[in-house]
């Protein structure tokens, strides 16, 4: 499993740097308990669900509350008493047909995990932690109409693909999804025809006044079913909001950068903002239909022309100079800037949307809206949305009076006797404890992995009384409504307050600042994260992990307040020197290091990060495969290596794998080349003249000149702009120069490229509304490639290479298809066996196949691998209490327990 990391990694070999002086601080550990240590951290969502983060520092925020099933030592799992998770102790069994144990793996039928629960845990708001809480949360994760990003449901637990398509039959699953998808799409277009009815009915009145022509095409049957169309318009529309508020947000934070390539007037955020919409558009000669160009050669627009253009200007700057006292703001000129960025936004919103009123409701355009609707980034969203309903739908038909209310292959029960993974001998316990068997089928390396998931309360995230005697498993399945899109949606799970605090049984729970009052559970939203702050403090409860209260050894949190403080990542380097933050993780140049080691109170470690960076390209948005490959072809990686990160401190990568994980080819040392699945060779060589990629190109059906200039797509359509995103807040990045290098080779073919920077590019991501990005991926310790690359993933990251415009018409995508279907079965195929020595094992072998395959498909270019530095103000922080030797798996605040002042 995969996360994406919030700016673009790199990683490289592991040494320690900034071994400076420390000074005692004055103030002794009394006074110390009440002042916080402070992490900065580069952004936050607001996603602070375990069940829904996808962002890694979301995913980061959520962790520092949750306990997992099992944890980790280096690349291994652990449990125990004196280990911060829920198991106790483990037994992995394999067995025959018959269920008689064997010893042979190679030879099981089936494997079964008995997980020995601890007594006496707690969460943080003091209610206990039972097996109630373990089952509910294994139930989330394998409902059918889950979204979010664990894949848990991709082990095959005997029993698991009964209960998720409500048949025994054979291929029941593939035939549910691709049901589900087919209603999904067919509801889509239905809201996009009802919408064209009623712009029909607005204009002529009546069905009976149209016209033949109107009257054809009115769609009468799109009339049935409105409260679905409207539920759907409904949970669409503040998607839509947020969607198009992060593009201006995203306008202000690359302005800079674009007025080197385009005329805006400065300041003006809301002309990079209207031209991104469309509704600005560049000057062309009249004569030879070039863009005209300014003494600066940027490319200049028709903000004066009296073609509606000039409408805009004057409906904003009006807007301005009516309302710009009403906004916050410095001065009047930052007053204004924020009153042009509401009448950017609303102009747009009226337009593609409707206008609102002052009641709330909309006035809707619905010949426009049903364009925004069908082809919007926010559309994905929705139609997640739509076909989670729709196979919950399907389910709630075929289940009936003699519905599957549990998986047959997760059982529990008590014992009072436990055998061990690794002994085998079976011994006895202090009185009695719930035991979860899980069984599946065969042997799966990454089953483990997957049931090491977090545990949150069922008290707190499912619906009041959940889990009540006359409740539970009575009338919900282990605390879940099973396939019911509303408990996994807002009136549940997604819930407002769900969804922006965390809690769980972790060493810190969701605060406030100044923290909890004495009978506060819990804090608000907006007090948990408040003013780009997050806080905690010390769960009292976390002492009971290891059995021992008040000893043994764990025990509370040393340091009671806790925070994280969003912060630029050009500022983290400042923040760190100036003591506004305690820790922090600047990026590992050696410029930053020098600058690092003349601070005294500052100390830190380096060491190679478990991910990689990448750019991606989405199909959906770059359909031809040929268009990719030319994109990676204009991609210098050396940039990267000999320039941002020179002085060995990044390793540049061939292939979409970790160079921590025995799953990578080291044998693969250069560009990827090979023969493709339709037959034909191809090469991912950095061509710096752009003449290869023309006529690799033209060879492919493009129209291309004599002298290299590609003029039409085989379409006979001229190539449109192609966007280059990077992932970020700043040109300080180390895809920056590879992208604008790349756009000067497609400048010399005649394909034009804007390359852009964008603080906003991850929630963009979570959509699938980019086309070619560059950022990172942080690595989990397995490399199972299922979650992130499987045709059968319903993870939000499937959603960046374009997979669901591919599964939608795979005729066009035929080739596509082709791939995405050899790539899965080599990934199902990689977890029947345990074999992984690195190379020349079984599961090396077909990953390597694999990664090949994804190259192939040309959705994702690996660059490089770089080491993390993590800096600490050894002022404050005790460096006696940190990892001494941090790794890729564990950090130096990896047991943040323990972590301690230093007095």
């Amino acid at each position: 499993m995969k996360k994406i990391i919030s700016i673009l990694l790199s990683a490289a070999l592991a040494f320690t740097v900034l071994a400076g002086c420390s000074k005692k601080p004055d103030n002794d550990k009394t006074k110390a308990e009440t002042v916080p240590i402070v992490f900065g951290l580069d952004g936050a969502d607001g996603v602070f669900s375990p069940y829904f983060s996808s962002a890694a520092y979301d995913t980061e925020i959520v962790g520092m509350t949750q306990l997992g099933m099992l944890t980790s030592r280096g690349a291994s799992y652990a449990y125990g008493d004196d280990e911060a998770c829920i198991v106790k102790d483990l037994d992995i069994t394999y067995l025959d047909q018959n269920d008689a144990e064997i010893s042979n793996a190679d030879n099981a039928a089936y494997t079964r995990y008995d997980f020995l629960i601890k007594k006496g845990l707690k969460f943080s708001d003091g209610v206990d932690l039972t097996i109630k809480d373990v089952l509910f949360n294994l139930y989330v994760y394998l409902d059918p109409v889950y979204t979010g990003s664990a894949t848990i449901y991709s082990t095959d637990i005997v029993g698991l693909e009964a209960y998720r398509t409500q048949s025994e039959s054979e291929g029941a699953g593939s035939a549910l999804d691709e049901t589900a998808a087919q209603n999904a799409y067919a509801r889509l277009d239905r809201i996009s025809k009802w919408m064209n009815n009623q712009a029909l009915l607005e204009e002529w009145g009546s069905y009976d006044n149209m016209p033949p022509a109107q009257k054809a095409q009115y769609d009468v049957a799109a009339d049935q079913n409105v409260e679905d169309t409207k539920k759907d318009i409904a949970y669409f529309l503040p998607y839509f909001e947020q969607e198009i508020e992060l593009d201006y947000r995203s306008a202000e934070a690359s302005f800079v950068e674009d007025l080197e390539t385009y005329a805006y007037d400065e300041g003006e955020f809301w002309q990079s903002y209207m031209f991104m919409y469309g509704y600005v558009k560049r000057k062309t000669d009249p004569l030879t239909g070039s863009y005209v160009r300014d003494e600066q050669d940027r490319y200049t627009f028709d903000f004066e022309s009296a073609d509606g253009y000039v409408e805009i200007k004057n409906y904003i700057e009006e807007y301005a100079d009516e309302n710009w006292q009403k906004f916050e703001g410095e001065n009047e000129a930052a007053k204004r800037a924020e009153a042009k960025k509401e009448a950017a936004i609303g102009y747009v919103y009226s337009d593609l949307v409707g206008e609102k009123k002052a009641d709330g409701s909309i006035e809707y355009n619905y010949a426009n809206f049903k364009n925004t609707i069908a082809y919007s980034g926010s559309t994905n969203t929705l139609l997640a949305e739509i076909q989670a309903s729709e196979r919950a739908k399907l389910l709630k038909n075929t289940a009936g009076e003699n519905a599957i209310r549990s998986v047959r292959g997760i059982t529990y029960d008590k014992t009072s006797t436990f055998r061990n993974e690794k002994t085998k001998k079976t011994y006895e316990l202090d009185g009695e404890y719930d035991v979860l068997h899980i069984k599946i089928n065969k042997v799966d390396p990454k089953a483990i992995w997957n049931f090491a998931f977090t545990v949150a309360p069922l008290h707190y995230y499912s619906y009041p009384n959940a889990g009540s005697e006359t409740e539970w498993n009575v009338n919900n399945n282990f605390g879940v409504k099973y396939a019911d899109p509303d408990f996994m949606g807002d009136q549940c799970l997604k819930a407002s307050e769900k969804l922006g605090v965390p809690v769980g049984a972790g060493p810190y729970k969701a605060s406030k600042q100044g923290g909890l009052g004495e009978n506060e559970k819990y804090p608000k939203r907006n007090e948990f994260r408040n003013a780009n702050r997050v806080y905690y403090e010390r769960n009292t409860y976390f002492d009971l992990v290891d059995g021992v209260a008040n000893g043994g050894p764990i025990e509370n949190a040393k340091i009671k307040y806790y925070q994280y403080k969003i912060v630029n990542s050009n500022l983290l380097l400042d923040s760190l020197v100036n003591n506004e933050i305690d820790v922090g993780n600047p990026t590992a140049t050696n410029a930053n290091i020098t600058e690092l080691n003349k601070y005294q109170h500052l100390q830190g470690k380096t060491y190679r990060t478990n991910g990689y960076g990448y750019v991606g390209i989405n199909a959906a948005e770059i359909p031809d495969v040929w268009m990719r490959r030319a994109i990676i072809k204009a991609m210098d990686t050396q940039i990267i290596s000999t320039g941002y990160y020179n002085g060995g401190l990044c390793e540049l990568i061939y292939r979409p794998m970790s160079l921590e994980s025995w799953a990578y080819p080291k044998n693969q040392t250069q560009a990827f080349s090979g023969t493709t699945l339709d037959g034909f060779e191809v090469d991912y060589v950095y061509d710096d003249s752009g003449a290869e990629i023309a006529q690799m190109l033209q060879a492919h059906g493009y129209s291309v000149t004599s002298d290299n200039r590609v003029l039409a797509d085989p379409n006979g359509e001229k190539i449109p702009e192609i966007t280059f995103t990077v992932a970020g807040d700043s040109q300080n990045h180390p895809a920056w120069q590879m992208f604008v290098r790349a756009k000067e080779v497609f400048a010399k073919i005649g394909i034009e490229v804007k390359v852009k920077i964008d603080a906003f590019a991850l929630q963009k991501l979570a959509s699938g509304q980019l086309a070619v990005w560059a950022a990172a991926w942080s690595s989990t310790i397995d490399p199972d490639m299922y979650q992130v690359y499987h045709k059968d993933s319903t993870a939000g990251s499937t959603l960046n290479w374009g997979y669901n415009a591919i599964k939608k018409d795979p005729s066009k995508y035929s080739y596509e298809m082709n791939v995405i279907n050899e790539l899965s079965d080599l990934i199902d195929e990689a977890r029947t066996s345990l074999d992984d020595t690195p190379m020349t094992g079984t599961r090396a072998q077909l990953y390597h196949q694999a990664l090949d395959l994804v190259m192939e498909l040309a959705v994702e270019m690996p660059t490089y691998q770089r080491n993390d530095l993590t800096v600490f103000n050894s002022n404050k922080i005790d460096s006696r209490t940190i990892n001494q030797s941090p790794t890729a798996f564990d950090g130096i605040f990896s047991r943040i327990w323990e972590v301690d002042y230093r007095v």
